[in-house]
């Protein structure tokens, strides 16, 4: 039986680009967890009456997206939770801003994706016995491709 090999995600980074030529990248701070849902694909159904059998068929179509979640410790001297003009959380989400954005595991490979996105959601969470924290969540505009 062949053996089995995991790695861990602790030291997932995700960065976000200045929006500047040439682009530079900066690691968003203090992220607690993230999640990728994914790609899909729409389907159209193309089952016809003169196909033999009773079967849906159904043909791919367009590709979807999934969204990026995540967490933070919000933290206000941290440039990317500011409202900083090229950067900020804040700042990209209220003005509704598509910048480059990189996703870079830590298995060996150190796979880097690369795919524009904007800031869909930004909830504030103050919770009585914690830290103030934000679900964070960024809407891709392009296919999340390594580089």
């Amino acid at each position: 039986m062949p053996t089995i090999k995991n790695y861990s995600s602790f030291g997932t980074i995700l960065k976000v680009g200045d929006g500047k030529s040439p682009q530079v990248f900066t690691s968003v701070g203090q992220i607690q967890s993230i999640t990728f849902a994914g790609v899909t694909f729409k389907t159209a159904d193309v089952t016809c009456h003169d196909q033999g059998q009773a079967v849906e068929k159904l043909r791919q179509t367009l590709l979807v997206l999934g969204t990026i979640a995540f967490s933070v410790v919000a933290d206000p001297q941290n440039r990317t939770h500011q409202w900083d003009p090229d950067i900020g959380l804040q700042w990209m989400f209220r003005n509704s801003i598509v910048r480059a954005w990189q996703l870079i595991t830590t298995d060996p490979s150190g796979i880097t994706r690369q795919f524009d996105a904007f800031v869909e959601t930004l909830n504030e969470k103050f919770d009585v016995a914690g830290v103030n924290t934000w679900d964070v969540v960024i809407k891709p505009q392009s296919y999340p491709s390594p580089v």
